[in-house]
């Protein structure tokens, strides 16, 4: 949800290219400029014969890679529309029409400067899309690597002279691959008056910059702060009591956690929580740093349920807690390959089951037993004969 109009237009152009690039004639077509081009390439820089897909909606990770493969095969995309538009006895009027006109929108002067400049930022946050959408991450590792690419993209806003540099340098060589010079790369036509777009005032480098490069970066932050506040809040009150912690612990936590935790009436005894933890305490003054636990899962085999009721439920909740919903959302994905035009009409029971397999893939399964527990189902005429059972 950019509100950057010239990185929201750029998004729309890479999915407009790839849904046009998708169909076989033109994947044929493009394929034999990769090609051609590989053929005056050194082999250390041919290009990957590789299908350009659209932008994925849903997966961040997919959007990370669409991006990296658009800038590696540009010259490609680029001889390919160059090719389809200006032969007319091979193409259609409406094809010829299309790849004109995107061709137009990926060699713009503002195309260019948008992808470098999103090409940058995702850069970042590739690692973190990646870990955030796999199964593993507990909130204590996701806030970690949250923290580090905040601070690290705040760094970058706050040095964006610098940064800009290499960015611009990176427009220069895909505006050289498209035929543009470094005096094509001009602002637009300014007035006095404009609500249409930015109107800042400077030269080549310093128009993009405070028209595209800054107001990203700050739209970026503020969607960090936004979207993982709730996980910042929920995550820092209770990570307090792991034993590597336990010396930012302070009074006014120590009741705020209490507040926050006790409010919903999971905690076992709530009242006693202030002596629990002067417990909690005491019993990890003693021990040596390196051999205090240091994450949520050898904490919580480190410690007594008995003893410590309450800090026990606290910090079980903490390890429960998912880090994103990417999980449960990915039983949606699975979706259209379990459930196709061939398994329309079976039952939900079976639905669930074929789901689960198919989600859960890392399970082994012991097929014996389930073919053993088949055949003992139901009574047969014919003997069912177990091929993963003993000869």
């Amino acid at each position: 949800a950019c509100k950057v109009p010239e990185i929201h237009c750029m998004l729309e152009n890479l999915k407009c290219t790839g849904k046009f690039l998708s169909w076989p004639k033109r994947q044929r077509c493009f394929e034999h400029c990769v090609t051609e081009i590989n053929r005056d390439k050194p082999q250390r820089q041919k290009l990957r014969e590789i299908k350009i897909k659209p932008i994925c909606e849903t997966r961040w990770v997919e959007r990370h890679t669409s991006l990296s493969d658009f800038k590696e095969l540009y010259e490609a995309i680029i001889l390919t529309l160059e090719t389809i538009s200006s032969d007319r006895e091979n193409w259609d009027s409406k094809t010829i029409t299309e790849a004109h006109g995107i061709l137009s929108n990926i060699s713009s002067v503002g195309f260019l400067v948008a992808f470098n400049v999103a090409s940058l930022v995702f850069g970042y946050t590739r690692s973190l899309s990646i870990n955030l959408q796999g199964g593993s991450q507990d909130i204590l590792t996701a806030y970690q690597e949250i923290q580090i690419v905040e601070e690290e993209l705040q760094a970058v806003r706050a040095d964006a002279d610098a940064h800009f540099k290499d960015v611009y340098r990176d427009i220069k060589n895909m505006a050289g691959i498209a035929g543009l010079s470094e005096n094509d790369l001009h602002p637009p036509r300014r007035c006095s008056r404009q609500t249409q777009r930015n109107n800042v005032e400077g030269d080549n480098q310093t128009y993009w910059k405070r028209a595209i490069f800054i107001p990203f970066m700050d739209a970026i932050v503020a969607q960090f702060e936004m979207r993982f506040s709730s996980l910042t809040k929920k995550a820092i009150l209770g990570l307090h009591l792991i034993p590597t912690n336990l010396e930012d612990l302070t009074s006014e936590d120590i009741s705020s956690i209490s507040e926050f935790h006790g409010q919903d009436g999971g905690m076992p005894n709530p009242n006693s929580f202030k002596q629990e933890v002067a417990l909690w305490r005491r019993k990890w003054a003693s021990v040596p740093s390196e051999k205090k636990p240091s994450y949520l899962e050898a904490t919580l085999k480190a410690m007594s349920k008995d003893m410590y009721p309450n800090i026990f439920y606290i910090l079980y909740v903490l390890l429960l807690s998912s880090a994103t919903s990417a999980t449960v959302e990915r039983a949606h994905s699975a979706l259209k390959f379990v459930k196709s035009k061939l398994r329309s009409t079976m039952g939900q029971d079976r639905l669930n089951a074929l789901m689960l397999l198919f989600i859960h893939r890392d399970l082994k399964l012991d097929y014996s037993k389930i073919i053993n527990d088949y055949a003992a189902k139901n009574t047969r005429r014919m003997q069912l004969t177990n091929p993963y059972g003993d000869a």
